[in-house]
């Protein structure tokens, strides 16, 4: 009979003799100490333990069993027995009797010299002693082997030391021979699986080609090669070229190797950093694979946009004194004493490099404390300080006190805060193909109204937006997508113009048979029409609430030659930027010592880890490209609405000063390129 005064039984039932878990649905025999274990997550007498018990449920069993330790237990007796002799093994004589204590549990040494660590103590309340003692033991290992500390915050990393600690106190790490040779090649197995799991779906929804250049310590330049679609995105190469690779048809070799390994038929466009000889190359992949399209990177070019209107004079006017008053604030450490006092505790965003975004991002965090920065400059430790007093804080004061300050600033952000939600939109993971040529639409719409049609302040920003469409980010897929997104189409958010015609014609010509061309014309004509067969039903309810891909997966039967060339375009990203977050992952593949290994050894290692970090994030991808984007919100900033920082992908937009996130061994050291403002900025607008 179940012990009810037990708490533990509220998270399990009793069925045919077992304890079923009201988490995992498994059964546990063995009683209710057994099931504590289980709950525990404490892999010890031969219980399975659940992987899916809350917090409250683990830590409630895991006091119940350090309770059930630390009670004192009754003295057995000890029982004799006689011990038989078998041949070739000396005992205790052939008639002795012998009392033996428990055999406790033994694992062989890890230094392998024949020692036996002994692990037969049972689990006990842990003590604070013991968690310092544990801790300092991770900080020597993490110090003396030169680790990077941010290694600390990897999920990965707290993974292990839960399944370590799970696995209870019997576990020996593997030796350094199992490690390089059985264990790695296991991991290599689990990548390698990944990315044929990825490449099998390349065939229905095709797959961009990206690529992304970096130096090394050496000055070596290094171009590497990833492939992206709605499954994920995986690691093809990377190759190093001896200088800048300013030879075109080298280039051009090396991405076309990589378009024959995929497929051509699999590839839909080729996404090339910004450089002209990889624009060239571009060019020779367009005429060798004529199905191909070369495209620019869209978050580059918004962010050339963004980088353009910080060029404006009434923009630099105002990241001068941007400047300005960080550089006061940060370098006295009285007055930063003081604003931290009145800000309670609460640091600006301070700006990385020259870059504007991340300047924007400085002045957002100084107006969200504006009211806070006022009282400051006038209350008396301000007027009394000495370096308030100088030229330098009296020019800081009149500043912060006048309304054109303010006023000025608020503008600058309501301006550009429109193009930062279209750059967090492309610079994402999931398909947004179907979604840029409509967003920066919107963008330049909400920066009309935000000036209330003024004129003289908003042509200005959108005569830079339309320079740089026209010069660098204008497709053919960026337009054919847009038709055929069916909410955008369906809605009459975009129409048949002349740019979407041309658009459609070009990617219907070089991407749909020759020989289906007549049916393609009549399937496009039903879709144009808004044929109730394809638009009512199931159709109709999931234009709204669908991507554009799923959607046609499943309402596009009716149009079968239309269904699969829209589910191509749709699926695809419009920026490199994978490339470009996963380049502090290559770069440190390279370090010096690791160098040193055989350049196949180095390929191996480099292509297993890129793949298995790519592997965390698509699932997160996948959830992405099932929703819909909603291109509703991209309107200007507002007062009533101040917006907070965030950080993605755990790495912190600005850095604090006393945040450690420098590199280990160079690694991370002259990165260049739009990963600067992708990785630090935009975001802070964004949350």
């Amino acid at each position: 009979m179940p012990r009810e005064k037990d708490p533990l039984w509220e998270y399990g039932t009793e069925e045919e003799g077992k304890i079923k878990c009201s988490f995992c649905e498994k059964g546990i025999s063995g009683g209710i100490t057994r099931f504590k274990y289980h709950l525990a997550q404490v892999a010890q007498n031969n219980v399975e333990v659940c992987a899916r018990a809350s917090p409250a449920a683990r830590d409630a069993a895991l006091a119940a069993i350090a309770d059930l330790q630390s009670r004192p237990r009754k003295p057995r007796k000890k029982k004799s027995r006689t011990l038989r002799p078998q041949s070739g093994v000396s005992g205790c004589g052939s008639s002795a009797t012998c009392t033996e204590p428990p055999l406790a549990l033994a694992a062989p040494s890890p230094t392998g010299a024949g020692a036996v660590v002994v692990a037969n103590h049972q689990p006990r309340k842990p003590k604070a002693k013991d968690k310092e003692r544990i801790d300092l033991l991770l900080v020597k290992f993490v110090v003396v082997n030169n680790l990077p500390f941010r290694s600390l915050r990897s999920p990965d990393f707290q993974e292990a030391i839960l399944a370590i600690a799970n696995y209870g106190p019997g576990y020996v790490p593997p030796t350094y021979e199992t490690f390089r040779t059985k264990l790695l090649e296991d991991l290599k197995g689990q990548a390698a699986e990944y990315v044929e799991e990825v490449r099998r779906t390349w065939a229905s929804t095709g797959c961009t080609l990206m690529s992304g250049a970096w130096k090394d310590a050496r000055g070596r330049a290094h171009v590497n090669l990833l492939a992206s679609s709605p499954r994920g995105t995986v690691f093809l190469k990377s190759q190093c070229f001896v200088g800048i690779p300013d030879d075109v048809p080298i280039v051009a070799d090396f991405l076309c190797g990589a378009i024959d390994e995929i497929g051509p038929e699999n590839v839909v466009q080729v996404v090339t950093v910004n450089e002209p000889d990889f624009v060239a190359a571009g060019s020779i992949i367009e005429q060798k694979y004529p199905n191909i399209f070369r495209s620019s990177c869209a978050a580059y070019c918004i962010e050339l946009m963004l980088e353009e209107v910080g060029k404006l004079p009434y923009m630099q006017s105002m990241m001068l004194n941007i400047k300005k008053i960080v550089k006061f604030l940060y370098k006295n450490q009285d007055v930063l004493g003081l604003m931290k006092e009145h800000t309670k505790g609460k640091e600006l965003q301070r700006p990385i490099g020259s870059k504007f975004l991340t300047q924007v991002c400085c002045l957002q965090s100084i107006i969200k404390s504006e009211e806070v920065l006022r009282k400051m400059v006038i209350s008396p430790e301000w007027q009394s300080s000495p370096n308030c007093a100088s030229d330098e804080g009296r020019l800081i004061t009149e500043v912060l006190q006048g309304d054109e300050f303010w006023q000025t600033g608020k503008e600058i952000v309501g301006s550009v805060e429109p193009l930062v939600k279209v750059l967090r939109m492309v610079d994402g993971d999931g398909s947004t193909m179907g979604y840029v040529y409509e967003a920066l639409h919107r963008a330049k719409e909400a920066i009309k109204s935000f000036h209330e049609n003024n004129v003289e302040k908003y042509m200005p920003l959108c005569e830079i937006i339309d320079s740089c469409w026209h010069n660098e980010l204008q497709s053919p897929l960026i337009a054919a997508a847009a038709y055929l997104n069916p909410h955008l189409f369906y809605d009459n958010l975009v129409t048949m113009n002349a740019e979407i015609r041309v658009g459609l014609e070009k990617v219907i010509q070089k991407m749909a048979p020759q020989s289906d061309s007549a049916q393609v014309a009549q399937e496009l004509t039903r879709y144009h029409a808004r044929d109730r067969k394809i638009f009512s039903g199931i159709g109709g309810d999931l234009l709204r609430t669908a991507h554009p891909r799923i959607w046609w997966e499943l309402c596009g039967s009716e149009i079968p030659i239309l269904q699969s060339l829209a589910i191509k375009i749709l699926s695809q990203p419009c920026s490199a930027s994978a490339c470009e977050r996963n380049k502090s992952a290559l770069k440190t593949s390279h370090v010096k010592k690791r160098n040193n290994l055989e350049p196949k050894a180095l390929n191996n290692l480099v292509h297993m880890r890129m793949n298995l970090q790519l592997k965390k994030t698509s699932v997160e991808k996948r959830k992405k490209d099932i929703a819909p984007i909603f291109l509703d919100n991209i309107e200007a900033f507002k007062d009533s609405e101040p917006i907070s920082g965030s950080k993605r992908g755990g790495v912190p937009l600005f850095q604090d000063v006393d945040d450690e996130s420098s590199s280990s061994e160079g690694e991370d050291e002259d990165d260049s390129g739009h990963a600067e403002t992708h990785g630090m900025g935009y975001e802070f607008l964004m949350s």
